[in-house]
């Protein structure tokens, strides 16, 4: 959760307006991680936990898309490939 609200802060710093997108996409993942209340995701063990922990990373995944397209679009950002920096 931590790491949540901590982009979220850098988030809101860089957005040049309202995120409205991306601020619901925060709501959700910051109450599944709350609900989920493993903070050493040891309940992956169990099929029900794990599903759970899947659940939260999905939403984690499609906070990273809000955000492209709602700040980094903003900001002339988009994501690429770049055959030049070594990876």
């Amino acid at each position: 959760m931590l790491s949540l609200e901590a982009t979220r802060g850098l988030a809101r710093t860089l957005a040049e307006g309202p995120i409205p997108a991306t601020e619901a996409a925060y709501d959700e993942a910051l109450r599944l991680a709350a609900d989920l209340d493993d903070p050493l995701f040891a309940g992956v063990d169990d099929p029900a936990g794990r599903l759970k922990v899947e659940i939260l990373q999905q939403h984690v995944r499609a906070l990273r898309t809000v955000i492209a397209a709602e700040i980094g679009a903003g900001l002339g950002l988009s994501e690429g490939f770049n055959s030049a920096d070594g990876d």
